[in-house]
C-alpha cells in the first residue's frame, strides 16, 4: 500500500509542480522509461517532491501500521 499512495501522491506532485516524473522503477535490462532523480533538469526540485511523497504516504498509513503493531 505504501508504495502505491507514494507513487500517486509523487505523480500529483510532479504534475502540481510541473517537474518531470522520475522513473518510479527502473531495472536495467528491463527498458524502463523515465529519468532519475539525478539527471533532472531540476534534481533539488525532483527530492523535494520524492521526499514529500514519502511522507505524505507515511502519515496517511501510520494509523494503520499503529494497529497491527496492537
Amino acid at each position: 500500500m505504501f508504495k502505491t499512495i507514494e507513487s500517486w501522491s509523487r505523480s500529483l506532485l510532479a504534475a502540481l509542480l510541473n517537474l518531470p516524473e522520475p522513473a518510479v522503477v527502473s531495472f536495467p535490462g528491463t527498458g524502463g522509461i523515465g529519468i532519475d532523480i539525478v539527471d533532472s533538469p531540476d534534481p533539488l526540485g525532483s527530492l523535494a517532491v520524492a521526499v514529500l511523497a514519502s511522507g505524505i504516504a507515511g502519515l496517511l498509513l501510520a494509523p494503520l501500521d499503529l494497529t497491527r503493531t496492537r
